[in-house]
């Protein structure tokens, strides 16, 4: 029976799959443990595996000519690295960087394709979530564009929440710093008056939100409105 029936794993996008399509995909998934601040990929390099994150989180950062960075999504357990693989593209345009100690299964680039090519929930399901990407890369191109370092900083702290599926997550200010594209200095000046308000605490390199609603006052609207349409294309 437990062969028959895997266990599925904690990821949103993995366990939507019906049993059938799931009991197949499984025989191609091995669990995989990434410590923070591990380069998943370099821009330009070869996807030979995907990763579906059951805990933890990741960004992406578009790389300037010069070794600039800038954050233009993050994924979580309710993602996964590696869409341009179901897009038939064979590297990524991004560096992938795991922002906390992350748990995730992975499968290798040609075994997701073929069962990304059965027509099924799963190809639905990873098109669905390369939409949800685009919507991130759209809203942050936004967000970076018109507000304000403390909403902007409210809004990634609220989404590093629910990556994480926790309150409590270790992130450094510099990591925040470069989240944001930011100075170290803008960051803790922000971080100190939020805490001054009693929505976060913060201790050596561990935030802790201590008022979700407070945080969504201080964020914008790019936080609300990725976490809806990502809700709505999921829900299936």
């Amino acid at each position: 029976m437990a062969d028959k029936f895997p266990p599925k794993v904690e990821n949103r996008l993995l366990a939507s799959l019906p049993a059938e399509e799931y009991i197949t995909i499984f025989k191609h998934l091995g669990h995989v443990h990434f410590a923070r601040k591990r380069i998943l990929y370099e821009a330009g390099q070869t996807l030979r595996n995907a990763y579906f994150f059951t805990s933890g989180m990741a960004s992406l950062f578009a790389v300037a000519e010069d070794g600039r960075t800038v954050q233009t999504a993050v994924v979580g357990s309710d993602g996964f690295v590696g869409v341009p693989i179901i897009l038939r593209a064979s590297e990524t345009p991004v560096r992938i960087v795991t922002q906390t100690k992350v748990d995730a299964v992975k499968i290798e680039a040609q075994h997701l394709l073929t069962e990304f090519n059965r027509n099924g929930r799963l190809q639905e399901v990873l098109l669905r979530y390369s939409q949800i990407l685009q919507i991130q890369i759209v809203q942050t191109a936004l967000c970076n564009s018109l507000h304000s370092i403390r909403q902007r900083l409210c809004r990634w702290l609220l989404v590093c929440r629910d990556s994480n599926r926790s309150d409590s997550f270790d992130l450094t200010q510099e990591d925040l710093a470069n989240m944001l594209g930011s100075h170290r200095n803008q960051i803790s000046t922000e971080a100190r008056e939020l805490g001054n308000r009693d929505l976060i605490r913060y201790a050596r390199g561990q935030i802790s939100l201590l008022d979700q609603k407070g945080l969504e006052e201080q964020s914008c609207e790019c936080y609300r409105a990725v976490r809806q349409r990502t809700d709505g294309l999921l829900d299936i």
